[in-house]
C-alpha cells in the first residue's frame, strides 16, 4: 500500500515538473510577444499608445502570472491549480482567435492550442487530482 502512494506521488511530481515547464515556456511566448508589441509600437507610432500600453501590461502581468503558478504547481498549492486551468483556457482562446479573420495563422494556432490541451489533459489525470486533494 505504502508502495503505491510513493509511486502516485512520484508521478503526480512527474507530470507537474511537465506541466511547470510547459507553462514556463508560454510564460516565455507572452513576454516575447510583449517585446514584440513595445517594438511594433515604436516603430508604427500612428496607432494609440493607450491600447499598446494596456496590452503590454496585460501581456507582462499574465507572464509573471503564468511563472509564478508554474512554479507553484510543483509545490501542489491549492490555488495553482485552478489557476493553471484559467491559464490554459486563455491560451485556447488566444489560439483559436489566431485561426481566424485576415491574419489567421493555423500554425501558430495550433502551437498555441495543444501544450494547453496537453496541459488540461495532465492536469485533470488521477495523480494529479489526488496530489491537489491532499493539499487541503
Amino acid at each position: 500500500m505504502e508502495n503505491s502512494q510513493n509511486s502516485s506521488s512520484f508521478s503526480a511530481s512527474g507530470i507537474a515538473l511537465v506541466i511547470s515547464v510547459i507553462v514556463s515556456l508560454q510564460a516565455l511566448f507572452a513576454l516575447g510577444l510583449a517585446l514584440w508589441l513595445t517594438f511594433e509600437a515604436l516603430s508604427h507610432p500612428e496607432g494609440s499608445l493607450t491600447a499598446v500600453l494596456f496590452e503590454l501590461v496585460m501581456l507582462v502581468g499574465f507572464a509573471f502570472w503564468a511563472f509564478f503558478a508554474g512554479a507553484s504547481v510543483r509545490k501542489f498549492a491549492g490555488w495553482a491549480r485552478a489557476s493553471i486551468i484559467c491559464i490554459e483556457i486563455l491560451w485556447m482562446a488566444v489560439g483559436f482567435g489566431f485561426n481566424q479573420g485576415d491574419w489567421a495563422n493555423p500554425l501558430l494556432a495550433i502551437a498555441l492550442v495543444i501544450p494547453a490541451a496537453l496541459v488540461l489533459l495532465l492536469m485533470f489525470l488521477a495523480p494529479m487530482r489526488e496530489a491537489f486533494a491532499r493539499t487541503h
